[in-house]
């Protein structure tokens, strides 16, 4: 099974967002593999990244200002007003979250690093 380069891993009482995406000789991943071999996760859930967000955005503006926040803006045609946050991911999953409250993006099943899921 291919392992995503950024999921959860769940354990009781603690969540941990992984990433060996930038692990090229796969040291730090077989070391986690054996850890996790003494002390099993609940579970993993993939991450979402900002790839996976975007691709799903009609055609959109993302703005910097001096402020250190971040606007993200779409295509007029869509009811939708502009999403600002301190940080780039928190305004794509903002605009995600009120586009699919205004139905501008539809509910499907999509692929977030290779798994399957229903937003």
């Amino acid at each position: 099974m291919e392992v995503p380069h950024f999921y959860w891993k769940v354990y009781t009482n603690v969540v941990k967002l992984v990433s060996f995406a930038f692990d090229g000789n796969h040291y730090y991943r077989e070391e986690s593999m054996l850890a996790d071999k003494l002390c099993p996760p609940s579970s993993f859930v993939p991450a979402w990244t900002v790839m996976d967000i975007q691709k799903f955005f009609p055609p959109y503006l993302v703005s910097s200002s001096g402020t250190d926040c971040f606007e993200i803006s779409i295509d007029s045609n869509y009811p939708c007003e502009p999403c600002i946050a301190n940080r780039l991911p928190d305004a794509f999953a903002k605009m995600m979250l009120l586009g699919i409250s205004k139905r501008i993006f539809q509910k499907e099943t999509i692929k977030s690093n290779g798994h399957e899921k229903n937003i």
